[in-house]
């Protein structure tokens, strides 16, 4: 899914903000951090769900624990080992894939089901300094994650043998920690999310993602955490987010995330745009919206690409 890396250049464009009233009576203007605090909950949403396709990937091999197909496991940039019912998978933060490097370690368990493609089977995800670079118009970015995550899945099967119209649901919980670019100020987070895949045509996929817990009385949550600033926030994804293969799993083409904290927000944020801010699902849009009101009812708005 959507996918930027590009917090430091698109703060740049968030300075041309648009529908502004003058700070006549000096209210604080928070609407830079909670831009940042936006990007990065991109950032790290699609950096996600590139592991969560490489565990597909891995769980529909024959080498895998777990696994079903005759294949062997190939991720890119990575090197494999099996252990037991581990499968580590070490990245050699050289080998640019999709426009990646990626660095560090990840190691996947099968912790309940015969096979992951099982109902309610269980993949716990260990994130071990797995970090990843992406260089955009000359400005190379780098995000470090550690913690843990578990992919129940729900429906049972894969997403390869899906029938068309077919679904397969996974639920994603655990915690997390992200540092951008090596800041001394980490990102940590609580996921609770549900993503189902879609088979919309031959080789086309589709996947929407929406919130699971409540939180201030608030439902469809997904995250809840304390940004890079130190603040206390969450985020509700308030219509579903959808992406898929033919654009690219990292750009979703539709869904709103709303974005809260303790100290002022009110920050919604709308994929799948053009350059104008316009709605553009039809044409594998490249641009999402992020419009922020602050205590006092201004608004101000940026378009950032994926």
């Amino acid at each position: 899914m959507k996918n930027v890396l590009l917090a430091t250049c698109a703060f740049a464009l968030a300075l041309s903000l648009t529908s502004c009233k003058k700070d006549e009576d000096n209210e604080p203007n928070n609407s830079a951090n909670l831009f940042q605090q936006s990007s990065d909950e991109s950032v790290v949403s699609s950096e996600n769900d590139v592991v969560f396709d490489n565990i597909n990937t891995v769980y529909q091999t024959a080498e895998a624990p777990g696994g079903g197909r005759v294949a062997a496991i190939n991720i890119c940039g990575a090197t494999t080992t099996i252990t037991g019912n581990n499968i580590t998978l070490n990245f050699n933060n050289a080998n640019p894939c999709s426009d990646r490097v990626r660095g560090g370690q990840i190691v996947l368990s099968l912790i309940a089901g015969t096979k992951f493609r099982d109902v309610n089977a269980v993949v716990r995800i260990a994130y071990n300094d797995y970090e990843v670079t992406r260089t955009i118009n000359g400005v190379s970015r780098k995000v470090k994650f550690n913690g843990t995550q578990y992919v129940k899945n729900v429906s049972g099967g894969n997403i390869w043998d899906l029938a068309a119209g077919g679904t397969l649901i996974h639920k994603i919980s655990g915690n997390m920690q992200a540092q951008f670019d090596n800041q001394i100020l980490k990102r940590t987070w609580a996921i609770a999310r549900t993503r189902t895949y879609t088979k919309t045509a031959a080789d086309a996929y589709q996947i929407s993602i929406t919130g699971d817990s409540t939180y201030n009385g608030q439902t469809n949550v997904d995250i809840v955490g304390t940004n890079r600033f130190g603040d206390k926030f969450w985020v509700i994804t308030s219509s579903p987010v959808v992406a898929g293969n033919t654009c690219g799993w990292w750009k979703p083409i539709s869904g709103k995330r709303a974005h809260y904290n303790d100290n002022d927000s009110n920050l919604i944020v709308t994929f799948g745009t053009n350059s104008s801010g316009n709605i553009d699902a039809a044409n594998c849009p490249a641009y999402y919206k992020v419009a922020y009101t602050s205590a006092r009812g201004r608004t101000y708005t940026s378009i950032i690409p994926y």
